[in-house]
């Protein structure tokens, strides 16, 4: 490199081979996931930017968010997340969506559980297009650590699943109650 100096200015990832740019001072290597050239500042900032993206900016970046290259050139450590972390995905209906109603779910599943509270749709009918909600509680833990989510109204127990994965950090994990739910025909 120019200067022998700038490596050992920036954190660097083991295993990784750095070289030289001409006319910049700051390490390059290339990164196998993007299958592009990098500097290691780049990355770092890619990574960083990855750790609270939310919406298409989180797809754009997932790739860097679990990176343990990106997370050495950072000087951090990687912290686990689900591949829902952060995404636009509706808990309820399990669909994309552009726009979320308190970041629970998306417009569409909201006006389908107004109908159900109130007993009627629009046109004064019984509600049709959403199911029975009920109170479902989950336990979980987040590294090491148990914790319950508790909601008046959902689906099926996938709908709290889907919104601790969405919106907690860390490493997770569900609990069940084995097989008696399972004997007894119930999912909550």
């Amino acid at each position: 490199m120019n200067n022998p100096d700038s490596v050992q200015a920036q954190p660097t990832a083991i295993g990784v081979d750095y070289f030289d740019m001409p006319g910049s001072d700051k390490p390059y290597f290339r990164c196998s996931v993007r299958k592009a050239t990098i500097s290691s500042p780049a990355c770092a900032h890619m990574w960083r930017e990855a750790q609270t993206a939310e919406g298409l900016k989180a797809e754009r970046l997932e790739v860097c968010r679990l990176c343990p290259i990106g997370a050495a050139h950072a000087g951090e450590v990687v912290t686990a997340t689900s591949r829902l972390f952060g995404s636009m995905i509706c808990p309820r209906c399990r669909r994309g969506t552009t726009r979320m109603i308190n970041g629970t779910r998306c417009v569409s599943c909201y006006n389908r559980e107004r109908e159900f509270m109130a007993g009627k749709n629009a046109k004064g009918t019984a509600p049709v297009k959403l199911g029975p909600l009920y109170p479902i509680s989950v336990s979980y833990m987040i590294d090491g650590r148990a914790q319950r989510y508790s909601t008046n109204l959902a689906r099926d127990l996938m709908e709290p699943m889907v919104s601790i994965l969405r919106a907690t950090r860390g490493n997770i994990a569900f609990a069940f109650l084995g097989s008696y739910q399972l004997r007894q025909g119930r999912l909550f």
